[in-house]
């Protein structure tokens, strides 16, 4: 779920560009509910955003936008189990909207649950509707449509990005070691530089090589790393024009230990920080405005602390998916699904 939550736009944009390779752009015109200590993941909002889909089908559809209400988060089932879900529907909202010609208001309501087995895997239940909007034939708009969906496979990769920029930004606060041991239930975990990789560097070269884009240095240690100990990954990197690419290499024990954060820890120390900026923004206009004599309205939403959502409210919002045609059910699970129950 780290790798699927989506707590503000910039997130939504890294995931449709990393798992769907598809650029988008907008914003979140209202948030609802945000991380919380019991779910880190929740986001409850409603999100404006418009993309063009990629070649060829850009040649004969139309870009779209969309006014989304959605919900992401865990749950705790009736029999212990946790489990995430994902819900979004399109909505109607005046003081947003269509966009002129060519651009099309595009219809879409899809519902996902995430079940983690005793081994590890995930089992998947999704459930899509969309109304294509589109003179290409529907089949293929479909097809396109249910493999950038299918692009949730990819979200340990996010998630695993997402750990390794934290850690960028966190690299001066953590100790970095030369070794790196972590027990797992069945076997210890290792990892160490090899005699290939000097120890250190002196100071004076390691400060004329802690630029990122030098990938005989690890870019979290800042050990000089052999090509059998590098490890190589693209991050994105925002941009006033989207993200870039950032393109990195790491040590073999730095990675180990980028993989073992922990992703809920992550989630809400990222929170922490995103209200401690929205704090100093909101400090700043109101300075600016009130040199001016003027009076700022209230936002869309308080950056403090979110409620949690109502699962009874969340329920009825899954149930009322299997109320209408879809034109996409697709299941990736081996074992049958039991229905979810409010707890309580």
């Amino acid at each position: 779920m780290f790798g699927l939550e989506t707590p503000d736009f910039a997130a939504i944009q890294l995931r449709a560009e990393t798992l769907f390779k598809h650029p988008v752009d907008g914003a979140v015109l209202a948030q609802f509910a945000g991380p919380t200590e019991t779910d880190p993941f929740q986001f409850m909002g409603i999100t404006w955003m418009t993309g063009q889909r990629s070649w060829p089908l850009n040649l004969v559809t139309q870009p779209r936008d969309f006014i989304l209400a959605s919900a992401t988060g865990v749950m705790l089932h009736t029999n212990g189990d946790l489990i995430g879900y994902e819900v979004v529907h399109s909505i109607d909202l005046p003081q947003c909207p269509p966009l002129p010609k060519p651009t099309v208001r595009g219809k879409i309501m899809y519902g996902v649950i995430y079940t983690q087995r005793d081994d590890g895997d995930v089992d998947v239940f999704v459930q899509m509707h969309v109304e294509t909007r589109s003179p290409l034939h529907d089949k293929l708009v479909v097809a396109e449509v249910w493999e950038s969906v299918l692009g949730f496979w990819n979200a340990p990769s996010l998630s695993e990005a997402k750990k390794l920029q934290w850690c960028l930004n966190q690299k001066n606060a953590l100790s970095w070691k030369s070794e790196v041991t972590l027990d797992d239930d069945s076997s210890g975990i290792k990892a160490r530089h090899c005699e290939n990789c000097p120890n250190k560097r002196s100071s004076t070269t390691r400060c004329r090589s802690t630029h990122l884009s030098d990938h005989n240095t690890c870019a979290l240690c800042m050990v000089q790393i052999c090509s059998s100990c590098r490890v190589k990954r693209t991050l994105k990197e925002p941009d006033e024009n989207g993200n870039l690419d950032l393109h990195i290499a790491v040590c073999r024990v730095c990675m180990l230990f980028v993989q073992h954060q922990e992703p809920t820890e992550i989630a809400l120390d990222n929170q922490k920080q995103r209200e401690a900026r929205q704090n100093t923004e909101s400090k700043s206009e109101k300075k600016k405005h009130s040199a001016f004599g003027g009076e700022w309205g209230l936002p869309m939403f308080s950056p403090g602390r979110y409620p949690s959502i109502s699962v009874s409210d969340l329920l009825r919002m899954i149930n009322s998916l299997s109320d209408v045609g879809v034109n996409q059910v697709q299941r990736a699970s081996k074992r049958k699904m039991q229905p979810i129950i409010p707890v309580g």
